[in-house]
């Protein structure tokens, strides 16, 4: 069966195909059916449904219905090197562990409060591994969190991150071709008093590390006998990278929300 054919089929019992026809639209718009038939071969090599059951039985993969499977599947098949599913969502987990270590520490609450003169590490991180414009909203948030003075959210390691969706995408402008993956995951928090200490530089040190193995054993045994218990944060993050050359992510929307008693939301 051709690829056109499942893809017709599959809209017919699915409720949601508006995704799913803006992939197929911008696949055949940006290299007609010969790109078709290159997709459809990349699909028949990498993801056989063997293949796709397991990667759904390992939770590498959780999509919500039909279409937004497909979706993450043609889009992995856009480029010239199908993208290892398996080896992005371990990176992604990688890159959003220390994006939430760098967002909540305490030195960007700093920075982003009294925006001094001097640079810091945490914000430097941001600027090079988002976009402009998520930067921008990141820093908004950071001080809308001091302001409402819940205290300091302590990210702990992410234990599992899952793509849920994809897509493949051209500018309307400069015909640009980008691929985009969103990933979500939960994880606990602890938090801390915040204090306005008016020095970056100096609360630097205290970002909190990025994986298990990287936290401090003071800093793990200081947040287990933290009175407040915190909480759960639910992220869900976009990664997009040109399909043209290497792969090179970069983080371009980012949704937060948490459960009591820190009340955090943002979308980017």
């Amino acid at each position: 069966m051709s690829f056109i054919r499942s893809i017709i089929q599959r809209i017919t019992v699915d409720h949601l195909t508006l995704d799913m026809l803006r992939q197929l639209y911008n696949i055949v718009f940006t290299g007609g059916f010969t790109r078709v038939g290159t997709v459809q071969a990349r699909l028949a090599e990498n993801f056989s449904v063997p293949v796709v059951d397991k990667l759904m039985a390992d939770r590498v993969i959780q999509p919500k219905n039909t279409s937004r499977a497909m979706c993450i599947i043609t889009t992995a098949c856009v480029p010239e090197a199908a993208i290892d599913l398996r080896d992005f969502r371990d990176g992604s987990k990688h890159a959003l562990q220390l994006t939430l270590a760098h967002v909540f520490s305490p030195s960007m609450v700093d920075f982003a409060v009294n925006r001094p003169d001097e640079a810091i590490s945490a914000d430097t991180y941001l600027q090079t591994t988002c976009t402009p414009r998520l930067h921008k909203s990141l820093i908004a948030f950071c001080a809308k969190q001091a302001k409402k003075n819940d205290g300091l959210v302590i990210p702990q390691p992410i234990t599992e991150c899952i793509i849920s969706d994809g897509s493949f995408n051209v500018d309307d402008d400069d015909h640009s071709e980008t691929v985009a993956l969103t990933v979500v995951c939960s994880l606990p928090y602890t938090n801390d008093p915040y204090e306005d200490e008016g020095n970056a530089a100096e609360l630097e040190q205290r970002i909190v590390a990025a994986s298990d193995k990287d936290i401090p054993a003071e800093s793990a045994k200081s947040a287990a006998e933290s009175p407040n218990t915190g909480g759960t944060l639910h992220v869900a993050a976009t990664f997009r990278s040109a399909v043209d050359g290497e792969m090179d992510w970069i983080l371009e929307d980012l949704k937060i929300t948490g459960t009591k008693p820190i009340k955090i939301a943002t979308k980017a």
